[in-house]
């Protein structure tokens, strides 16, 4: 599937974080971005489910991709938060763990 404005890289990045991708029109004019394996961003102490929706399937890939790549200070993505998550950032153009980025930090045991 070719999409126009670029995206061809943006998609690969999605597709090698959570899995395939599956573009769905909702209705006319809506159209939404699934991925294989859950996605959300944490960094606060909380998950927020990022959404990659818009008017057209461009729209809604590249709502989902700066979801995931222009993110707060401190804040990074989650993958799989139903099992033993990943902690990653996109850096450099690749996604990166995001506790050797310096970006998560975990409280130590004692």
């Amino acid at each position: 599937m070719a999409y126009a404005c670029g995206l061809e890289a943006p998609l690969r990045a999605i597709e090698e974080l959570a899995g395939p991708v599956d573009l769905h029109q909702r209705h006319d004019g809506a159209w939404a971005v699934h991925t294989a394996r859950a996605i959300a961003i944490g960094g606060d102490g909380f998950l927020a489910r990022p959404f990659g929706t818009g008017r057209t399937p461009e729209a809604a890939v590249r709502a989902l991709w700066e979801s995931l790549t222009f993110l707060d200070e401190g804040r990074y993505v989650v993958i799989d938060t139903d099992g033993p998550a990943r902690r990653v950032v996109w850096l450099d153009g690749c996604w990166i763990d995001a506790v050797f980025a310096g970006v998560a930090r975990f409280p130590r045991l004692a």
